[in-house]
């Protein structure tokens, strides 16, 4: 891409020299040596483009985006995920919020959290838990995670299990009460 862009720029330095060299007027030497400079310094910067790839850093990846379902109120529940946010003064990098799920089981009275959290290993997992939240943090070398997630009912945090394989983090953790059914039963017609 930098050659293609180098064979573009010396192309079009080639037409100007022709197209000015009908004019010699002070105005349009003075304009032609401004141009000049400005040719030798991206001269240099496609140079140094073409030897020294390694300089470049590369950031990334970064993710946003949204996940939404319907609660079991009926009311549709929109989350953010990802390791960017947007803000007034632009975008904001920050610990990638890994996708989560959270289900409430009341068969078998507990709650299920399942977050992705590719490309690290259990050792780089931290899970804390409390009564009302589940904090997951996560970093191994270019890779950080961090959510906290908020449960709608108070949990036991001694009950608090968690198991991780091929990218995916599971908790599981009883609540202090018998959870109630969250929804209505439908008939179906």
């Amino acid at each position: 891409m930098v050659i293609a862009m180098w064979n573009d720029w010396e192309e079009w330095r080639k037409r100007r020299k022709r197209w000015f060299s009908f004019w010699r007027e002070p105005f349009f030497e003075e304009f032609e040596r401004s141009l000049e400079e400005i040719d030798e310094i991206m001269r240099k910067m496609f140079m140094e483009a073409r030897t020294r790839p390694e300089d470049v850093k590369v950031e990334g990846p970064y993710v946003y985006g949204f996940s939404m379902k319907i609660g079991p109120d009926g009311k549709p529940e929109i989350r953010e995920f990802g390791n960017v946010r947007p803000t007034m003064t632009g975008i904001k990098k920050t610990a990638r919020e890994p996708f989560t799920d959270v289900t409430y089981d009341e068969k078998n009275n507990l709650i299920r959290i399942v977050a992705e959290l590719p490309g690290v290993e259990k050792e780089d997992i931290d899970v804390e838990c409390s009564e009302e939240t589940i904090t997951i943090k996560a970093k191994r070398e270019e890779r950080e995670y961090y959510k906290e997630v908020t449960l709608d009912t108070k949990v036991n945090p001694k009950t608090c299990r968690a198991k991780y394989k091929n990218g995916i983090l599971e908790i599981i953790v009883n609540p202090k009460e018998k959870l109630k059914p969250r929804g209505a039963s439908v008939k179906i017609e």
